[in-house]
C-alpha cells in the first residue's frame, strides 16, 4: 500500500524497462507523471535522486522476499 508522498515506477525510471507493477487507487488520488526525457535530466543533475530510487528498489525487493519466505 502506498500513501501520500509515495511513488512507484522507480525500477522503470532507472532501467528504462517496462514497469513491473500495477497500481490501483482505492480513493480519489492525484498522480504526477514525468516524461522520460525530463526525469533523465533530473537523475543527471541530482545524483541523490538516483540513490533514493535505488535504495527504494532494494527495500521493496527485500520486503517482497520476506513476504514470500514466511
Amino acid at each position: 500500500s502506498l500513501g501520500a508522498g509515495d511513488f512507484f515506477g522507480e525500477v522503470s525510471v532507472l532501467t528504462a524497462q517496462p514497469r513491473t507493477a500495477t497500481v490501483t487507487a482505492t480513493q480519489s488520488t492525484k498522480v504526477l507523471c514525468f516524461a522520460r526525457r525530463k526525469i533523465s535530466r533530473v537523475l543527471m543533475d541530482y545524483p541523490e535522486v538516483t540513490r533514493v530510487l535505488g535504495a527504494t528498489i532494494v527495500e521493496r525487493a527485500d520486503d517482497t522476499i520476506r513476504k514470500i519466505s514466511t
